[in-house]
């Protein structure tokens, strides 16, 4: 529920008061009609993003949940039962397999099933990338941390983790202070 505050005698403090207590608005008297018109249309366009956005996710859930995965032997329901037991960890997961094999599909899963599913899902398919790149694609780069690098890369873990730093060079991190 949205709420519009109304009163006679509003100051500066309480608006913000009022707003940090979870206010949609905050109106004081006299009041303008299309003032209020315009604020309960505010108020119910947001009810209606937050509603579309709940139904959005839950599609999500739906469509990248384990209800996409077929299979009913018992390699595949332990499958399942391994998607469960590690979805909320902080472990690291490598999915392997043949091409056409579903690995996007557990991975998708693992991570619309963790705590983490309102956090960026970061995929890579490391057997793309060649050799030489596969540290920096993972870890990130500087410029100039080697040749070709010709500018500043964010690493995949750290874009999984919601961080947007740069690695520093080991030459640019202060050294450890001795006594």
């Amino acid at each position: 529920m949205s709420v519009i505050l109304l009163t006679g005698y509003g100051t500066v403090e309480s608006a913000v008061e009022a707003i940090r207590a979870g206010a949609f608005d905050f109106l004081t008297k006299p009041l303008i009609d299309q003032e209020l018109e315009m604020a309960i249309q505010r108020a119910l366009n947001q009810q209606e993003v937050l509603e579309e956005n709940k139904n959005l996710k839950a599609q999500l859930d739906l469509r990248f949940g384990m209800e996409n995965i077929i299979g009913h032997d018992h390699r595949m329901l332990k499958i399942f039962d391994m998607i469960d037991s590690i979805a909320d960890t902080r472990a690291t997961v490598l999915i392997t397999g043949e091409s056409g094999t579903g690995k996007s599909l557990i991975a998708r899963a693992i991570h619309r099933r963790s705590s983490r599913r309102n956090k960026p899902f970061v995929e890579i398919a490391c057997g793309a990338l060649p050799e030489t790149l596969l540290e920096s694609e993972l870890f990130g780069h500087v410029a100039g941390a080697f040749t070709g690098a010709t500018g500043d890369k964010l690493g995949k873990f750290m874009q999984a983790d919601g961080r947007h730093d740069l690695p520093r060079p080991r030459s640019a991190r202060p050294a450890p202070a001795c006594k």
